[in-house]
């Protein structure tokens, strides 16, 4: 069963089975990564460096003036990170668990949708003849 839901968004966060900050389109949605998945990328030793809206999302999840300047927005979270100031702010993770109940009761809804439009929607042939010849 192929189900089409609608994200639940809340002004630059989306959410669609996890959070994500969008930054100007679907190409442009990056969820929340931990600090150890971007201090590579801030300290230069990752293999291949991310492009910068990826950075301005980084901002923005955790609570940081957002930059469309890669090299603005890294030196944002390297501050923040030596400041120990880098975490997931209180607001930000009640609203992705009030959105993730939206989300879900909103899939239930087209799932229960779904269920009943394909039990009730094959009705049985009629077993009632209309004005039929009955062959000898």
């Amino acid at each position: 069963m192929n189900i089409s839901v609608a994200s639940v968004v809340r002004g630059e966060f989306v959410y669609r089975d996890t959070l994500f900050v969008d930054v100007g389109g679907d190409l442009r949605r990056h969820p929340r990564a931990s600090t150890a998945e971007f201090k590579a990328y801030l300290d230069g030793t990752a293999p291949k460096d991310h492009v910068g809206h990826w950075y301005e999302a980084r901002l923005i999840h955790y609570g940081l003036q957002p930059s469309q300047e890669k090299k603005t927005a890294k030196v944002r979270l390297q501050q923040a990170l030596s400041q120990g100031k880098l975490h997931a702010l209180s607001h930000i993770a009640d609203m992705e668990a009030e959105m993730k109940k939206e989300y879900i009761a909103t899939v239930r809804k087209a799932k229960a949708r779904a269920k009943s439009a394909s039990a009730g929607g094959v009705s049985a042939p009629s077993r009632k003849r209309k004005n039929e010849e009955v062959c000898c």
